[in-house]
């Protein structure tokens, strides 16, 4: 059994009793660089913005929480403790004021109330414990040298996990953009403390600033108790978006080949044509779209946009992360890999499944046709989205007897199909494993 801790009043707190739910994804034992649905909730893809990073304080939730929901994304982004050398204010922590002054039971019974509703709406929470530069010593002290957890790290970790490990949407995540403030061996001891706490099918992700010189480095490569690189790319001015999606496939194939592989997370990234500006997010509606979907077509199960929810269109910005939420969820997205090599014609990218006979292709521009090899006859569910303008086709029960596949109707330049068989051993089906 576990509860639901609320506190009405210092020293007197109500346990109440919750159902305990399966979580609603998991490692997947089979493929453990993904992770797969768990439970009746069936969510293979996640998108959304990787931001605002102080919710838990920012006075405005429910309107945020609105408005990811009316857009249909599916994911949000912040921290725990923004304070102490964070970029958040003084208060934006779970203490009563410091560390070692003990937790504020006010400020952990309305992040109990945030996560209920980010739950109830299956928005998935990436919960770091720290921003970037925090520290529960201050900014920049013993960031060389301490290797080990701080008391009140422990004391962090344990109250945080006893408050919030109940709620079964959240992808914990040991810090942001980590190597500003922690060693290595301190941050892993935090992931391992957490671990254990968490249990062993549990998502846990860590944070970095992954690239250098346009390579993508991951640090904890042979962990057992981290599972997922959080990948911040912000790039400056002459790496276009093909670069980065055949950087971020080398990264998948690094996992793949790992004897501990990893879930990849793009988050908290943004692409500018003239370098970094921390305002405003990528350059342009097109570029975010695009962006989202080189992303997916690298195998990372989520995307997460900077400053998604600070721009004034936000909400078509947000709505390109639900139309891909919409069409990823349509298909088994965690059973594929990338393999662009099967492209050809019009096709950029190939997400693919040859034994499963499942496909899905991107197209980046033109006006030919879509095409794969190796593809059986057969019969296919065949789903269109028009990245440009949001429309979808669905094309359910095609006989096909060609691997190109022509824009139908009003699909533009712009578009990504998804190719699964109809019939699937028991019958006829529609994104699911029978």
């Amino acid at each position: 059994m576990k509860y639901f801790i609320l506190s009405l009043s210092k020293g007197l707190f109500l346990l109440i009793p919750t159902l305990l739910f399966a979580q609603a994804a998991i490692i997947d034992p089979a493929n453990p660089m993904m992770y797969k649905p768990n439970g009746a909730d069936k969510t293979v893809f996640w998108c959304g913005p990787g931001d605002p990073e102080d919710f838990l304080y920012a006075g405005n939730q429910r309107a945020i929480i609105n408005r990811i929901i009316t857009e249909g994304a599916n994911t949000i982004y912040f921290q725990s403790i923004k304070s102490n050398g964070g970029d958040g204010g003084a208060n934006d922590n779970p203490w009563n004021g410091t560390p070692g002054s003990g937790f504020d039971d006010a400020t952990l019974d309305s992040m109990q109330v945030w996560f209920q509703l980010l739950e109830d709406a299956n928005i998935r929470i990436q919960f770091q414990i720290y921003d970037d530069d925090a520290d529960m010593d201050g900014a920049d002290q013993n960031v060389a040298t301490r290797t080990t957890i701080h008391a009140d790290e422990l004391s962090a970790i344990d109250t945080l996990t006893v408050r919030l490990s109940q709620f079964q949407n959240v992808q914990w995540d040991v810090s942001e953009e980590y190597a500003e403030e922690l060693h290595s061996e301190r941050a892993y001891a935090m992931a391992e403390t957490l671990r254990a706490k968490l249990g062993s099918t549990w998502p846990l992700a860590i944070h970095q600033v992954g690239h250098v010189a346009g390579v993508l480095n991951y640090d904890f490569i042979d962990s057992t108790a981290i599972n997922q690189f959080a990948i911040q790319t912000v790039f400056l001015t002459g790496i276009d978006l093909d670069s980065l999606h055949n950087m971020l496939v080398t990264e998948f194939n690094e996992s793949a080949a790992a004897s501990q592989p990893w879930n990849l997370n793009h988050s908290e990234s943004q692409h500018t044509t003239s370098g970094w500006n921390g305002s405003v997010p990528l350059a342009g509606l097109d570029t975010v779209k695009a962006f989202i979907h080189i992303s997916a077509m690298a195998g990372c199960q989520t995307v997460m946009i900077l400053r998604l929810m600070g721009v004034a269109a936000d909400s078509l910005y947000l709505r390109a992360c639900g139309d891909a939420v919409t069409f990823y969820n349509k298909t088994e997205y965690n059973v594929l890999r990338p393999n662009d090599a099967l492209g050809s014609g019009d096709t950029d990218y190939v997400m693919a499944n040859p034994v499963l006979r499942q496909y899905i292709l991107y197209a980046n521009d033109g006006s030919g046709n879509l095409t794969v090899s190796g593809l059986p006859s057969g019969f296919y569910n065949i789903d269109w989205l028009d990245i440009g303008d949001g429309s979808t086709i669905e094309q359910p029960f095609q006989k096909v007897t060609s691997n190109s596949f022509t824009r139908p109707g009003s699909i533009g330049a712009h578009c990504v199909v998804s190719i699964q068989p109809a019939i699937r051993h028991t019958g006829l089906v529609r994104g699911t494993v029978q």
